[in-house]
């Protein structure tokens, strides 16, 4: 009876094991597909992770290089052929739960090695109370751990530069490594219990580490989050703002080109009674050069209005010579998606031309297939990918400017679409594809 219950109590922890891992990497990461397909795939992880230890417990293989292979197999297959996120954070949070789970585990073990006066394998493998007990706290200790994590993580956590992604990978890492040193050491049979203490307070540390710094990230991405979002807010106020000023001016002048019109119209009509063609004609170029100046932009969606009457404005007032082509009003994309990609591709390039000898500029915005194809291309004297390949800003104030570019890449890569940045024919062009999106 008794050894039924052992073995019970064994594949249970295996079974609890594979489950909190597989759960915190899926509550982490988010599941790629439905949520039916989703808890498919994490039974078949836990099953197959289950099995995994259970053979390895079986063959007494534990804390060995055998261990990790298997549990680094299992769970980077399962997050990177299942789970969504960026290939770092696929490969950072199944070593940070293993991390957890190895060093808690060491933790206390090295406690129970001093408080019970006995040895590693006494501990590890034997089936006395001592092992039960410290079974039960360290998947109590994981459990809580893991879930504190998760609390940390309320938004996907977004690495701005090299350095911020070297911590965020390389600390967890040394973690883990301090882990299996401790480890090693005490498997010395020599070891004196206050060394035993010491490595135990280590592997303790070593997690509180793990927390501070992951909670540190998610502070910094969600600050990075908030102040792009108030640059959005900015620009869209900016831009509603200056369509307001705008749509007067054009109000009053659309109002002075219809007073003028009926006098003109009477002008040319008497000119071509007189067969006097080249003058009426001549009356004609110049009304028409009036119409295309007070030209505004009216689609369905107020948002891309606003932004093409605004470059409209500021093209007329840095001559720039803008062709402007709606084939699609990108009625399914976000509203203020539309100000950051349209707004940011089309100041960036009346940004270059202001200054420059050949100003053109084309918007062009149309549907292919499933996707919103859109494409802006403004003449330039030089190239600007050789110099500048990643399109980084030049000025000063990095926090309040050179978002544009990568807010551009952000967004196209949350509506499953892609970003190309070329140039051809003296134009630099900026193409963005974005998945159009399947709305209910």
């Amino acid at each position: 009876m008794y050894s039924i219950l052992h073995t019970a109590f064994e594949l249970f922890i295996n079974l609890y094991q594979g489950v909190i891992i597989v759960m915190f990497c899926y509550k982490f990461l988010g599941g790629k597909f439905d949520k039916r397909k989703n808890i498919i795939f994490a039974i078949i992880a836990i099953i197959v992770m289950f099995l995994g230890v259970t053979v390895q417990n079986y063959l007494n293989i534990t804390f060995s290089l055998s261990e990790v292979l298997l549990f680094c197999i299992i769970m980077f297959s399962y997050t990177f052929i299942c789970l969504k996120g960026k290939i770092y954070l696929k490969i950072l949070t199944p070593v940070i739960a293993y991390a957890v789970m190895a060093g808690v585990g060491l933790a206390v073990t090295c406690l129970c090695m001093v408080v019970y006066n006995l040895k590693r394998e006494t501990i590890i493998m034997g089936n006395h109370y001592v092992r039960y007990y410290m079974v039960i706290i360290v998947n109590i200790s994981i459990t809580l751990i893991l879930s504190l994590i998760l609390k940390f993580q309320k938004n996907k956590i977004n690495l701005k530069s090299y350095s911020d992604l070297f911590i965020f990978l390389v600390l967890p890492v040394i973690g883990l490594i301090v882990n299996f040193l401790s480890y090693f050491v005490s498997t010395n049979e020599s070891i004196k219990k206050y060394e035993l203490f010491m490595l135990a307070s280590i592997a303790v540390l070593t997690f509180i580490m793990h927390i501070i710094v992951l909670n540190v990230m998610v502070k910094v991405s969600k600050n990075s989050e908030l102040k792009a979002q108030n640059l959005v807010m900015q620009q869209e106020q900016k831009y509603y703002y200056d369509e307001i000023k705008n749509s007067n001016e054009y109000i009053q002048q659309i109002s002075t080109i219809k007073h003028d019109l009926k006098n003109k119209v009477l002008c040319i009509e008497e000119l071509i009674r007189k067969e006097e063609y080249d003058k009426a004609i001549s009356i004609c170029n110049s009304t028409s050069k009036s119409l295309i100046t007070a030209e505004i932009f009216r689609t369905e969606n107020i948002y891309l209005n606003s932004i093409l009457n605004v470059l409209h404005k500021k093209a007329s007032e840095c001559k720039i010579d803008l062709k402007v082509e709606i084939k699609s009003e990108l009625s399914k994309i976000k509203g203020e998606d539309i100000i950051t990609i349209v707004g940011n591709l089309c100041d960036n390039a009346i940004e270059y031309l202001s200054d420059k000898k050949t100003r053109k500029l084309l918007v062009r915005i149309y549907t292919k297939g499933a996707y919103y194809i859109i494409t802006v291309k403004n003449s330039i004297e030089q190239s600007v990918l050789a110099d500048n390949p990643n399109l980084i800003t030049d000025k000063e104030d990095r926090v309040f400017h050179g978002n544009g570019i990568p807010s551009v890449k952000k967004l196209a890569e949350y509506y499953n679409g892609c970003t190309n940045f070329i140039e051809k024919d003296n134009m630099f062009i900026s193409k963005i594809m974005l998945e159009i999106p399947n709305i209910t």
